[in-house]
């Protein structure tokens, strides 16, 4: 009986053991931020918003992919009048989303944007 335990026992302490060395993934948060624009741009390729102060430690640009014409129109119209008017901007974003590389925005120190609005 000794014999067909100890096997088990081995597999179930490598089991746990590659678990517990394993890397914790990293939490995305979904957050609101708030921004005071500084700059408001739009490209072939996505619209974005420069923010005076960096959010969630250095994030200062936020954009939006063209691709969805509507929401960049949206989201630069809304950018533009705070901007104007000296208004706070609430910019909703992944912390660790990093996918709008594929349209423009630096992973280092830009998020896409899901949302906006104006204060």
């Amino acid at each position: 009986m000794k014999r067909s335990v100890v096997p088990l026992l081995l597999v179930i302490t490598v089991v746990v053991g590659f678990h517990l060395a394993s890397p914790e993934p990293v939490a995305a948060a979904n957050v609101w931020s708030d921004c005071v624009p500084v700059l408001v741009g739009t490209f072939a390729n996505r619209v974005h918003v420069k923010c005076a102060a960096s959010v969630s430690g250095g994030i200062f640009w936020f954009a939006v992919d063209q691709s969805n014409a509507a929401f960049a129109n949206r989201f630069m119209s809304v950018a533009s009048t705070a901007l104007v008017a000296g208004r706070t901007l609430t910019i909703n974003y992944d912390t660790a989303d990093k996918s709008g590389a594929a349209f423009g925005c630096n992973p280092d120190d830009c998020r896409k944007a899901f949302g906006i609005n104006m204060r």
